[in-house]
């Protein structure tokens, strides 16, 4: 059973590192680069889901083989039980048969999965209103695509890091008189450093508090 939720808790770092090299395949490779962060965005989107889902799965299987543990499989919440304005609509489902496993199950697995997809579309929805030029296209995507891969709350830090690095871009290009501003590069950094030590960048500013 450790083995099973170990394993399940080491994915999201391998998934972090191959979506990491195939933007790098993508923008080095690929003949029409924003088709290709267009797919690697959709598909970093839907491993949020099916890892909530693997999540679920797992721990519904921990449970099941403890005798004690087990109760909570078939428990519904306390009546009086507060939750969070996010789940208060679903309190009829909480409040029924299996209601703790939902519950359990949705604010530790679920609740975060949202987080992470919704932060990366409306990053990606905030680029793509500043400027609706084709050719920024892409470095929106690469910028959303940032955000889903590292995931909630890492992608404060991220976010943190990239426009650190743009404005470092920006500076560095006015002092040499060169004009154009590019996110690739500086979303690409900023992802590879979050990946690598995203949860000491956490830890050290405060994000832990707002981790779901």
């Amino acid at each position: 059973m450790e083995t099973l939720v170990a394993s399940t808790g080491i994915l999201p770092k391998l998934a972090q590192a191959a979506f990491f090299i195939a933007a790098l395949v993508v923008w080095f490779r690929a003949t029409d680069r924003a088709k290709g962060f267009k797919r690697l965005f959709a598909l970093s989107l839907s491993f949020h889901g099916l890892y909530a889902a693997l999540l679920t799965a797992a721990q519904g299987y921990v449970w099941s083989k403890d005798a004690f543990t087990k109760l909570f499989l078939s428990l519904p919440i306390e009546a009086e039980a507060p939750l969070p304005a996010l789940l208060s609509p679903f309190r009829s489902i909480f409040l029924s048969d299996h209601g703790y496993f939902a519950f359990y199950s949705a604010s530790r697995f679920w609740v975060p999965a949202l987080f992470a997809v919704s932060c990366a579309l409306v990053a990606y929805g905030v680029f793509r209103f500043a400027n609706r030029s084709e050719s920024t296209k892409t470095d929106a995507l690469i910028f959303a695509l940032g955000v889903s891969i590292v995931g909630y709350p890492a992608c404060i830090a991220f976010a943190a890091l990239a426009f650190l690095f743009i404005l470092g871009q920006g500076l560095w290009k006015a002092s040499t008189g060169r004009s154009g501003l590019s996110f690739a590069l500086p979303a690409a950094l900023a992802a590879l450093i979050v990946i690598l030590v995203g949860a000491r960048l956490v830890a050290f500013l405060g994000l832990s508090a707002i981790a779901l």
